[in-house]
């Protein structure tokens, strides 16, 4: 699963202009069911990673917020990123 999330993950964002330092990455998760908070962060994990490691600053970073929501339906993610106003 790691490995297919990243791989999938990179491949998306390849070519894609990432805008300018700092960044709200906003991570949507869709699926039949809802997840409680902490399982919604835990299953977004591999996507962060990767999206941190093509940008190639750490996910840690203060230049980062993450933002993590949720849609019912058929499984699948949706990731926004853009530049941190202030």
């Amino acid at each position: 699963l790691k490995k297919r999330q990243r791989q999938a993950t990179r491949l998306c964002m390849h070519g894609k202009v990432v805008p300018p330092l700092p960044l709200v990455v906003t991570i949507t998760r869709r699926g039949p069911r809802k997840l409680d908070d902490d399982n919604l962060a835990a299953s977004c994990k591999y996507i962060r990673d990767e999206i941190a490691d093509v940008i190639g600053v750490d996910d840690g970073s203060p230049l980062y917020t993450w933002q993590y929501k949720q849609q019912t339906g058929k499984y699948g993610v949706d990731v926004q990123i853009e530049t941190r106003q202030g």
